[in-house]
């Protein structure tokens, strides 16, 4: 398991790729409305930044399934399942990224970018990564957490339970 602290590195990482997501989507609703320009880089550069921080939430995540789960057991199946719905997300907003780059950089007049098709598939990998941290947070749950056994994470001192 990957820790800093005791504290596990992947589900720390993982809201900065879905952060930026979401701005990219909200980004690109601003410019299909306003057409205001500056909606469109923000959307390009929220992209960009989707695709490294979800690469760097990958690399802990990938060896803490890897490491952590047990092979066959329903934890593990999650994790498969959650790691291929992000890896769509990922591939998906690759594309978004490189489509508002080419379309930035090609346009004779910023007022005739499209920024549709990169709109609706920065939505639909915003639908698989919601799916794929509903698969997470099961993942965890039939982990015991943090990578341990079933119902030995997620303990305060005391005998309280540390989830909300």
């Amino acid at each position: 398991m990957t820790t800093i602290a005791a504290r596990s590195v992947h589900p720390a990482l993982v809201g900065l790729p879905v952060a930026f997501e979401a701005v990219t989507v909200a980004a690109l609703v601003g410019f299909a409305v306003g057409g205001d320009p500056v909606w469109f880089r923000l959307g390009l550069v929220a992209s960009l930044g989707t695709v490294a921080t979800a690469i760097i939430a990958a690399i802990p995540g990938a060896i803490d399934l890897i490491e952590a789960l047990p092979a066959g057991s329903a934890a593990r199946r999650h994790g498969l399942r959650h790691a291929l719905l992000e890896s769509v997300a990922l591939g998906l907003y690759a594309i978004v990224a490189a489509w508002l780059w080419s379309a930035w950089r090609s346009a004779t007049g910023r007022d005739h970018i499209d920024a549709s098709g990169p709109l609706v598939l920065a939505a639909l990998g915003l639908v698989a990564t919601a799916v794929a941290g509903v698969l997470g947070w099961r993942m965890r749950a039939r982990s015991g957490g943090a990578g341990g056994a079933p119902g030995s994470a997620a303990r305060r001192p005391g005998g309280h339970d540390a989830h909300l």
